[in-house]
């Protein structure tokens, strides 16, 4: 009878195999009992409070209103929140983004315009986006410069 002695794996290897043990689990196939999945930055970088709110970068929590939480929780393919300047769209817009970015879904933050979008969504959403969780090399669009170094 051989011994089998476990193969070292690379860091890469191992990437490949959560990735592939996180695709089973997540397609409700039964993983055997002594596996363990290693905590993802998903399971442990997303800031949210109580409520499942993301704060905004200098701390302020999220209050919504409740036509906005309607808008936030909406399953719907489309969705809108119309109200006019300072009726917290762009805000209700960032929570509903990262959360869908949170659970691995796509989707767009829209304005009709660039100029608007700008100088004033981009301005508000930057401002609760958790950029520790972003793509390392995205992270300068954090600078106020970035948005107005675009012409």
């Amino acid at each position: 009878m051989a011994i089998v002695t476990p193969k070292t794996i690379s860091v890469e290897e191992k990437r490949e195999l959560a990735v592939a043990l996180a695709e089973m689990k997540a397609r409700g196939i039964k993983l055997p009992e002594n596996i363990e999945l290693p905590r993802t930055r998903n399971e442990v970088g997303w800031r949210t409070d109580e409520n499942g709110y993301f704060p905004r970068s200098d701390g302020k929590p999220f209050q919504p209103r409740e036509e906005i939480e309607a808008f936030i929780n909406s399953t719907a393919r489309f969705s809108l929140l119309r109200s006019g300047r300072g009726g917290s769209k762009t805000v209700s817009g960032a929570q509903k983004a990262l959360r869908k970015i949170k659970a691995g879904l796509s989707g767009a933050v829209m304005n009709p315009d660039f100029e608007n979008f700008r100088t004033s969504t981009w301005i508000e959403l930057r401002q609760w986006i958790p950029w520790h969780m972003v793509v390392p090399k995205h992270r300068y669009r954090r600078s106020e410069s970035w948005a107005f170094s675009i012409h």
